[in-house]
């Protein structure tokens, strides 16, 4: 039967391991039985996942002769869920197969061809506390055989499980463990399941209060008392084993179910880390070890023998492979005699091999395997009888070495990797039909894992490989990245590697090449500093001839000294500049994309010295503007450099424009008016050139107002200061950025003389106003240039201008103007006259005119008359220009009465006529005509006499009245 132990599930710690190195046999006990060792990559497979995985080498799926990979692929949780099988000699997948039920394990069994159809079958378990899945995998074809669920009740959580084995008629048998989180008592589950189709025919349960033997589907009656056997618990616990072989039937009791896991954690301290078994056909062993036992059961073809050792003197030994402890047992390997314990004492940094023989249990070898580093892993995997020799074999990692043991003492070292590779005992190595040993579970980083093979020989001779690196040729001048090929002839012990070697010796690069065809081997060099290397193709102990090489990734590098960038050249230039490269193949010099000097590698190696290259270039006939020289430089790689520098050429002076606002040419004089003697006046300046304008200074009477600096090809400057009365001088320096300089003066005459008014003479005639104005200048920097005429009417609020006309006078010296103006409505007016000369001073005169064409008005308010006199009020007024004289007429005698508004006559008897006439200031007349007053006459002599106060008066004025008729009489 084929070993079962090569079948058993298994959850594999990954470390990183890179390129093996040729081993020298290291025989620490007894003799090596290895002289050859062919140490190489029988399958170079490799793959990156995304979470960690779980493999075992199962079986040749495909029948290509090399062993498959079943690749479990573990979720957040760490559970595996899927499963792939994948051909490591093509890297390609066989079939995938992704669970959607959320089971918290899976089981796997490889169950052979059962069906017999030339291709193995693989059987999965899920499995939680409520469902069992079943589904059976034919990865050689690529289809699912079976796929079933059963509800089940566990009952608690799942947390380790057995492999299977096959049973009578293609049953395969398998057992989980759960622990239940209510009362933590342990049970132990068997499933038997048709092989075939994948049918559950049968579950069992063990816990440590009952057991139920049961055995081929019926109760076992031990005691033969006709009723089903029940065992209370034990220290251990135990389980019955029935064998029919040879028609014998017994009945043994033992701590193992046919190899299948079982055991009791209800006692405090009480363990057990391991169970194995191995079968063949006479016999079998199982084997526990538990806290500090070890314990045997060998079943012969008559008897179960059960033995129990202790170890260590009481030494706690604990072999949880998950779980370092003090002391972890990493191998458990039992042969036909002899059982192989790996032990690692991480605190005293040891590690050892005990050899016990598997009948009595009596230690029988222990092998030093010396001391290990800090966080070394040491780790085994049984490969069985390697040689038929009846003496079991284990391949042994201890850090980045591996080994071969033999139960007889001997020890082979392998080599030594480039990391740590993680044997585990079970499927991790296989041993096939030609001697090789496939180290299925080798992880190279994070995520990344390979499978490598170890070709054993006895006592065979290896003709030495010859290594030829065919590319790159010696003395070859190269850029990353570059190729490597190697030819391997003859037999290699393990894949070539690529050594890099500097030109000191130091070892810079080791990188495995890459089978591309037959014996050609190849391998990139992605990134390497510029300089010389020496390259090695090795294979073990066997190197290939060196081969040097350049390394040159850096384009050439060029440094302009001279002319400095964005300089002025006038004629000729020296261009001097340090070009640096060992691997220079031309220069070319250029001016704006025209070349003038190409240099090949011969004219380079003559004209440099010290890498430094001088060139004199010639600009005498090229015209003024803005010039890129190029200089570019090519490395026999193609490699490119080019360095430019801006060179100006300019020779012609910059260009100065002045723009004078309100100037005014007088006698080829520039004027300006007296406005500027009280505020700056302001000039726009505009430079231009042809490469740039550098500088501006601004001079006024011989005093610099400003400098003004500037980058640009056109400046434009507003620039304000003071002019005194009379001749100014402004002079404007303009500079460009290649030394040529302008200059330009102006003189400006600041006038500050108004012109004047010589006379004005204004009247009114009705509403006619007739005036006339005489105006001269009285400097020869001056004209006139405008009479303005502006007519306001009054009124309560402000001036309204009625009238306005504009008289130019042609730049003359003197005018004269005479106009008259005619108005609508009376009012009182005032008359503007504005002369304005050439440069905007200005003389203004005024005169108030009245226009008045109505005459007063004249208002009786009241009349009396009271014997003879008569009493007149009234009230006379003129809005315009007011009253001049008031006349009251009586009898055609007028009486002055200007100023007053009330008046009193006394009348003689008789009847009187009386007139009021009112004069205003502008002549118009209005008359009032009263009505009649007669006065009756009385008895004069009877009034004299009454009164003689009255005749006197009267004889007084008879004389005055003759007087006065005689007077005129007398003229």
């Amino acid at each position: 039967m084929q070993n079962l132990l090569s079948r058993m599930i298994l959850l594999i710690l990954l470390f990183s391991i890179v390129v093996p190195v040729h081993s020298v046999s290291n025989n620490t006990t007894g003799a090596s039985m290895l002289d050859d060792i062919d140490f190489a990559y029988a399958i170079n497979w490799s793959r990156t996942y995304s979470s960690k995985l779980q493999y075992t080498c199962i079986d040749d799926f495909n029948g290509d002769g090399v062993c498959d990979i079943t690749i479990f692929i573990g979720t957040s949780g760490g559970w595996f869920k899927d499963v792939e099988f994948v051909d490591p000699l093509t890297n390609k997948t066989l079939m995938k197969y992704v669970s959607n039920d959320e089971t918290k394990m899976y089981v796997y069994a490889p169950i052979n061809d059962v069906n017999h159809n030339g291709y193995p079958e693989v059987m999965i378990i899920y499995a939680n506390n409520t469902l069992l899945k079943v589904v059976l995998l034919e990865p050689g074809t690529n289809t699912i055989v079976y796929e079933r669920r059963h509800p089940i009740d566990i009952k608690g959580v799942l947390y380790s499980f057995t492999s299977n084995r096959i049973v009578y008629n293609d049953t395969v048998e398998f057992t989980l463990l759960s622990t239940s989180r209510v009362d933590y008592k342990t049970r132990t589950y068997i499933f038997k399941i048709n092989a075939t189709n994948g049918d559950l025919l049968d579950i069992k349960v063990y816990d440590n209060v009952i057991y139920t033997i049961w055995y081929n589907n019926q109760p076992i009656d031990v005691d033969g008392d006709g009723l089903a056997d029940t065992r209370s618990p034990s220290p251990v616990v135990k389980a019955y084993f029935t064998s029919s072989d040879n028609g014998i039937n017994t009945v043994v009791e033992v701590s193992d179910i046919n190899g299948l896991w079982s055991w009791n954690t209800s006692k405090t301290g009480y363990y057990i880390a391991f169970s194995a078994f191995t079968y063949n056909t006479s016999h079998g062993e199982v084997v526990t070890i538990r806290y500090n036992r070890l314990d045997i059961i060998h079943k012969t073809y008559n008897e179960m023998l059960f033995e129990t050792h202790d170890l260590y003197n009481g030494t706690p030994l604990y072999a949880i492979s998950y779980d370092l402890r003090r002391y972890g047992i990493y191998s458990i390997l039992l042969f036909r005699d002899y059982l192989i314990l790996l032990v690692v004492d991480n605190d005293a940094g040891e590690a050892r091999i005990d050899i016990y023989d598997s009948y009595t249990g009596v230690l029988e070898k222990t092998i030093n395997m010396g001391t290990i580093s800090s966080g070394e892993i040491f780790t085994g995997a049984n490969i069985g009888d390697l040689w038929g020799d009846n003496i079991g074999d284990l391949l042994v990692s201890i850090g980045d070495k591996l080994y071969l043991v033999s139960t007889n003492g001997s020890i082979d070292y392998l080599g030594r990797m480039n990391g740590e590779i993680f044997l585990r005992n079970k499927n991790t190595v296989i041993h096939d039909n030609e001697s090789r040993l496939y180290l299925v579970e080798v992880k190279i980083n994070d995520y990344t894992y390979k499978l490598y093979a170890i070709t054993l020989r006895e006592n065979s001779t290896i003709t030495p490989p010859e290594l030829t690196i065919t590319k790159p040729k010696n003395n070859t001048l190269l850029e990353t990245p570059f190729t490597v090929k190697t030819v391997v002839e003859g037999e290699y012990m393990e894949v070539p590697v690529l050594e890099i070697y500097s030109n000191d010796g130091k070892l810079v690069l080791r990188k495995e090449m890459t089978l591309l065809e037959d014996n050609i081997f190849t391998t990139t060099v992605e990134t390497l500093s510029d300089g010389n290397y020496t390259i090695i193709a090795r294979t073990g102990d066997y190197t290939s001839k060196p081969v040097v090489i350049r390394v040159d990734n850096t384009p050439p590098r060029i440094l302009v000294i001279s002319p400095k960038n964005k300089s002025y050249v006038r004629d000729e230039v020296l261009l001097k500049a340090f070009v640096g490269d060992d691997n220079l193949a031309n220069i070319t010099v250029s001016i704006n994309n025209t070349v003038i000097t190409k240099l090949s590698k011969t004219e380079v190696q003559q004209l440099l010295h010290d890498n430094i290259l001088e060139q004199r270039i010639d600009f005498s006939k090229l015209p003024d503007g803005v010039y890129c020289l190029e200089i570019k430089a090519a490395d026999l790689l193609g490699h490119e450099t080019t360095a430019r520098i801006i060179l100006y050429k300019d020779i012609t002076p910059p260009t100065i424009t002045i723009t004078l606002p309100d100037v005014v040419g007088i006698n080829n004089i520039d004027v300006v008016g007296k406005k500027y003697s009280e505020q700056d006046y302001y000039v726009n300046i505009t430079v231009k050139d042809n490469i740039r304008v550098d500088k501006i200074i601004v001079i006024v009477n011989n005093k610099v107002i400003t400098t003004h600096y500037s980058i640009n090809r056109i400046e434009n400057i507003h620039v304000g200061f003071r002019l005194k009365p009379g001749f100014n001088n402004i002079t404007i320096i303009a500079y460009d950025a290649g030394g040529n300089s302008e200059s330009k003066t102006n003189i400006i005459y600041l006038n500050t003389m108004d012109p004047v008014i010589e006379s004005f003479e204004a009247s009114v005639d009705g509403k006619t106003i007739t005036y006339k104005v005489k105006a001269l200048v009285e400097t020869n920097f001056s004209r006139l240039s405008l009479i303005k005429i502006k007519l306001y009417k009054e009124t309560p609020n402000e001036p309204e201008l009625i009238y306005s006309k504009n008289i130019p006078v042609d730049d003359t010296l003197e005018y004269t103007l005479e106009d008259e103006i005619t108005v609508q409505e009376d009012g009182k007016y005032i008359l503007e006259i504005t002369v304005i000369d050439v440069t905007g001073n200005n003389k203004i005169v005024q005169k108030q005119l009245v226009v008045d064409t109505t005459p007063p008005v004249i208002e009786i308010k009241d009349t009396k008359l009271e014997d003879n006199k008569y009493m007149i009020e009234w009230n006379i007024y003129d809005e315009v220009s007011g009253i001049k004289q008031i006349l009251l007429y009586v009898d055609g005698k007028p009486i002055d009465v200007t100023g007053k508004t009330i008046y009193t006559i006394e009348l003689e008897p008789g009847t009187h006529n009386i007139t009021i006439i009112a004069i205003d200031n502008n002549g118009n007349k209005a008359v009032k005509q009263l009505p009649q007053v007669t006065i009756e006459e009385e008895n004069i002599i009877e009034e004299i006499t009454k009164n003689p106060t009255l005749l006197a008066k009267a004889a007084i004025l008879l004389v005055l009245i003759i007087l006065a008729i005689y007077r005129i009489k007398t003229r």
